[in-house]
């Protein structure tokens, strides 16, 4: 099955725990989060890399706007 998916020419829907196949299989997820529709070029892994650096960088941006927010109404 492996094999088979590697070389399938067409898209598929894959749902799997298995981390080790899902890296030897796919090479392009798409991710549903927030009403939002991401694409992520690469395997499992480094989907879940690139997800994290972004969520980080969402997480630091949304304390940044909090805290000018709050020294906008201390001012």
């Amino acid at each position: 099955m492996k094999r088979y998916l590697q070389e399938y020419e067409n898209a598929f829907i894959l749902i799997s725990h298995d981390m080790a196949f899902l890296n030897s299989v796919i090479n392009l997820i798409y991710h549903m989060d927030n009403l939002q529709l991401n694409r992520y070029v690469g395997d499992y892994d480094n989907f879940l890399n690139v997800y994290e650096s972004k969520k980080q960088q969402l997480e630091a941006a949304y304390k940044k706007q909090q805290q000018e927010i709050a020294e906008l109404e201390d001012f």
